[in-house]
């Protein structure tokens, strides 16, 4: 999923393919499980996002969005779980060796810049 497009040129497919895998998902597989836990009494649900979801990046949009997406989607899952025995957590790494990294440009990682 190594898009890279400045977001003028960004293919509205590519966009919708990116936010399905990277937050779609992961709020189906917390609002299928997350009744389950709760009625248990305890829960961890572990999000992985991206450095990306704590800064910009260029030519990279969907998957910054997506990201940052993803650190909402946790803090709102925690927030509703308190005193439930749920937690909901996400780890940010930085670049990972992976097919998506190896096709990005460094642009894009020279231009991340915390908030």
């Amino acid at each position: 999923m190594g898009y890279t497009h400045p977001i003028d040129e960004f293919p509205i497919d590519k966009w919708e393919e990116v936010l399905r895998i990277n937050l779609t998902a992961p709020f189906y597989l917390t609002n299928l499980t997350l009744a389950h836990m709760k009625k248990k009494g305890w829960g961890k649900i572990i999000n992985v996002s991206s450095i990306f979801g704590l800064a910009g990046g260029v030519k990279i949009s969907a998957y910054v969005s997506s990201k940052h997406g993803m650190n909402g989607l946790t803090k709102v899952t925690a927030l509703e779980t308190l005193n439930t025995g749920v937690t909901c957590n996400a780890i940010c790494p930085a670049a990972v060796d992976t097919e998506c990294v190896n096709r990005c440009s460094i642009e894009s990682f020279r231009s991340v810049r915390r908030n």
